[in-house]
């Protein structure tokens, strides 16, 4: 570990900061918007709020949303990966999962007590994957 990091933390022993590197922080509404540019431009389609009534997997996708057949040559669906027995897609479909949580806004102590109090957004390469970032109240 990395002597002086404020971060460590317990988990089948103590865990803690091992290397820096170099980084920064994005705006996810940019980096979400840039995605889906760059999706739309090679032809794929973007559905929201638009529940798949069934999937049908013979020769091609054949989807059907809002009473209507959307044929596709791949899909990604944005669902909850580990529940793939309960919709029938296990062995068919690969998970990825990736959980996030968010609190409100907590307080310059808090983050303090956490060891967070640097500012620095954190990363572990290790699964399961856990990133960090803080805010502090506002007035």
């Amino acid at each position: 570990m990395l002597p002086n990091s404020a971060i460590t933390w317990n988990d089948c022993g103590t865990l803690g900061v091992t290397r820096e590197v170099l980084g920064g922080t994005i705006d996810p509404g940019k980096m979400l918007s840039g995605l889906a540019d760059a999706a739309s431009k090679r032809g794929a389609l973007i559905l929201e709020n638009a529940p798949v009534e069934n999937l049908s997997m013979e020769e091609s996708l054949v989807l059907r949303i809002h009473g209507s057949q959307v044929c596709a040559r791949c899909v990604l669906l944005a669902t909850n990966a580990e529940s793939l027995e309960l919709s029938g897609l296990a062995g068919i479909a690969e998970p990825k999962f990736t959980m996030a949580v968010a609190t409100e806004p907590l307080s310059s102590g808090q983050i303090s007590s956490l060891g967070l109090s640097a500012g620095k957004p954190f990363y572990t390469v290790d699964l399961p994957y856990l990133w960090v970032a803080c805010s502090t109240k506002t007035a």
